[in-house]
């Protein structure tokens, strides 16, 4: 995603004359984040707003399967924040969709209407299909053509997504979802730092048994398109964002230098023995670290690592996009569809002012 706008009033007056403003809300396991765009000459994607709020959902999940009071009704109050945006800047259509741990709760239903009476906002709660397939047509949407296959993933909170793209096309050829995610690692082996080595061992051999099946089918795929390149991984979502700007030391994040960031397999291990070893408060003090994920970066860290292990491939490249671009282009195509406006030029939706550094 290029870098959003600031929010001064003359900005907010000009954005909000535009009758063709949308967003996408995205309802993680770990992270609550709003998107809003507005689409100009009928194709064109111009970011207007980009917000995100750490609620915690999945905490305590795994140990009553229950979404908690705690981390609802913080959600809830980010919400209603989000809505106050929507209507600030005009919002013609918002798609939210709601994701991993909603999969699995029990009260989650429940919490979808109460969303919805207290914030007015719809909620759906998106399939495993669903959610690998909008991660990766929003990855694809920030890079540029490739000839050979990309297999991406999407890691958050409770859930890794994987899917693989063949050229010419932002519709997978495969998808599946693990319920294995840095939020749900970290409550099972990380709950407290530093973390001690058995435990490392233990999350590790954890998460290689849950993610190989799938990453083993989804390589299957990939390599019958690979031609005479070995398919590129691509990773999204929080965990691998954060590690992109903690290689490049930002103290300011700036998406424009996520997107194509290459993460090498030998960088990725010096950071989670690096992580390891640090109490929270120290992870802290680490540029590029977002606070508030001081205590699941390294149960993240050390899915990534899993992940290229079983793959066995040496490098990554990060994009700062994913299942939120993909819910707004999704939405953006059903409003279409639903007032008969097709885009006033052919051609898929594209981003104005994007800038995606070279790719190997």
């Amino acid at each position: 995603m290029p870098a959003l706008p600031g929010e001064s009033p003359h900005e907010m007056k000009a954005f909000c004359s535009n009758q063709y403003n949308f967003a996408a809300i995205d309802l993680g396991s770990h992270t609550l984040r709003l998107l809003i765009a507005r689409l100009e000459n009928g194709r064109e994607l111009r970011p207007l707003l980009g917000e995100r709020q750490i609620t915690r959902l999945a905490q305590g999940f795994q140990d009553s399967g229950m979404l908690q009071p705690g981390p609802m009704a913080h959600s809830l109050q980010a919400l209603a924040s989000f809505a106050r945006r929507l209507e600030a800047y005009q919002v013609r259509q918002v798609r939210c969709g709601a994701t991993g741990v909603f999969r699995k709760a029990a009260n989650a239903a429940d919490f979808i209407r109460r969303i919805h009476g207290e914030i007015g906002l719809g909620v759906a709660i998106l399939s495993e299909h669903q959610e690998a397939a909008l991660s990766a047509a929003g990855i694809a949407s920030v890079l540029p053509a490739v000839d050979r296959a990309r297999l991406c993933f999407d890691l958050g909170g409770s859930t890794t997504e994987l899917a693989v793209l063949v050229p010419s096309s932002t519709v997978p050829v495969f998808t599946e979802s693990v319920f294995l995610g840095a939020a749900t690692v970290t409550e099972r082996f990380f709950p407290v730092a530093p973390a001690e080595n058995a435990a490392l061992a233990a999350a590790a051999r954890y998460s290689q048994e849950q993610l190989r099946p799938a990453v083993e089918k989804a390589l299957a795929v990939a390599l019958q398109f690979a031609s005479r390149r070995p398919p590129q991984i691509i990773g999204s979502a929080g965990t691998v964002t954060t590690l992109a700007a903690m290689f490049l030391e930002l103290h300011r994040y700036q998406p424009q230098l996520i997107n194509g960031q290459v993460l090498e397999r030998q960088w990725i291990d010096a950071t989670i023995d690096r992580l390891s070893r640090l109490t929270l408060a120290q992870r802290l003090a680490l540029v590029g670290l977002e606070p508030g994920r001081e205590d699941i970066i390294l149960g993240g860290a050390l899915i990534v690592g899993v992940l290229l292990d079983l793959l066995q491939l040496p490098r990554l490249l990060a994009a700062d996009a994913g299942l939120l671009e993909g819910l707004l282009l999704d939405g953006i195509e059903q409003w279409r569809g639903a007032h008969r406006a097709p885009p006033a030029v052919p051609g898929p939706l594209t981003w104005i002012g994007n800038r995606v550094k070279g790719l190997p």
